[in-house]
């Protein structure tokens, strides 16, 4: 075991001594692409806007049936169901027929009396079957009108006072996929939840889509304020954590490069985040693939000096720096002399290496020679 150890030891050592030659990236906040890279992380950037930013307060609710476009199905006089016209979920219309009742009333036959719709909606409930005996005082189904629906929001009290009458919000509605519904506050409920602590919030959705369903979750972010000429970027641009958010800025002199900047934040919305220091109107941000970006290593990257190159058509220092002229005189002689030294301690390293590793196999045979002697 002690041999494998020092086997592994040197191996260790003349990996870090064949690599001491390498050129790293001297600026590690700096990325490099090649273009696999490039195309792999599907890298995508947006320009530093300064324009109107609002300030957004988020809530949950539902959506709800508005109480004056709602209307029951009853009867004023007791009998039995025989037949049904309609069910839950369908589209009625003004005086269609939707069930009929056999009346108690001594006949023969006996007398069958139609119930009608008294406004055209969708049958939002039904609670009536075949055979159903029925009384004036039972509803049988509800209808409601789906071109005015309300929206509710539940606010807590602590946010009650930044929202006022007639204040936007953008709703979203999970089963109806990422369409976002428009709409201004309406009023206040009447009174708070005591247990949660919340007030109603009414916004009205008017002809809204045919998906949009009588208790249906919804989210909504309401506006509670609005201020112009602010810098601000897409919310997914920023990376790191909330005490040291960064975001990567393409550069303007190489190609595919990126600079890891760090940037002070302000308020932010479900878009976007205002930006206070760290950015320029002209700077265009990583906004897709930012997040993978800050894990590329040297695999995916070219060097500090082999991007400029490139870009400027010449040789440049391995900082990045121009090559002078007294730098350029003595490169055609340190050239050759530098090849030879490589190549030189490169062999030196094979050759030590062989001999190390000899020199450990006959005294771990001689070891074990001894070993087997007492």
């Amino acid at each position: 075991m002690k041999f494998q150890n020092q086997t592994f030891s040197l191996l260790i050592f003349f990996f870090y001594l064949s690599n001491a030659f390498s050129s790293p990236n001297l600026n590690p906040s700096l990325k490099i692409l090649n273009e696999n890279a490039l195309q792999n992380l599907k890298i995508e950037t947006v320009e530093v806007a300064q324009g109107s930013f609002v300030s957004t307060l988020f809530a949950i609710g539902q959506i709800q049936v508005k109480p004056s476009h709602k209307s029951a199905l009853s009867t004023r006089i007791p009998g039995r169901i025989t037949k049904i016209h309609a069910y839950e979920g369908e589209s009625v219309t003004e005086n269609q027929i939707l069930a009929e009742i056999e009346t108690r009333k001594v006949g023969n036959p006996s007398k069958v009396i139609t119930l009608r719709a008294k406004k055209s909606g969708i049958i939002l409930n039904s609670y009536i079957q075949l055979g159903e005996p029925v009384e004036p005082q039972k509803i049988l189904m509800e209808i409601y009108d789906p071109t005015i629906l309300w929206a509710i929001a539940k606010i807590p009290e602590g946010q009650i006072s930044k929202i006022l009458i007639g204040a936007q919000s953008e709703i979203y509605i999970p089963a109806i996929g990422n369409k976002r519904i428009k709409a201004s506050l309406l009023r206040f409920g009447t009174s708070t939840k005591t247990k949660a602590g919340t007030l109603d919030a009414i916004f009205e959705l008017k002809h809204p889509e045919v998906r949009v369903l009588p208790n249906m979750r919804a989210e909504f972010s309401i506006i509670v304020s609005q201020r112009e000429n602010v810098f601000s970027i897409p919310i997914h641009c920023i990376q790191g954590s909330e005490s040291n958010p960064y975001v990567f800025v393409r550069d303007f002199d190489l190609e595919n490069a990126f600079i890891k900047t760090p940037v002070l934040i302000g308020e932010k919305n479900k878009d976007r985040v205002e930006i206070i220091n760290g950015l320029f109107p002209s700077d265009e941000v990583v906004s897709s693939g930012s997040y993978a970006l800050s894990f590329v290593g040297d695999e995916s990257a070219i060097s500090l000096k082999e991007a400029l190159d490139a870009a400027h058509g010449h040789e440049h220092n391995e900082d990045g720096s121009e090559i002078t002229g007294s730098q350029n005189a003595k490169a055609s002689k340190v050239n050759s002399q530098s090849s030879k030294i490589q190549w030189i301690l490169y062999t030196i390293s094979g050759y030590a290496l062989i001999i190390t590793l000899i020199a450990l196999f006959l005294l771990q045979k001689s070891i074990g020679i001894k070993d087997s002697q007492i």
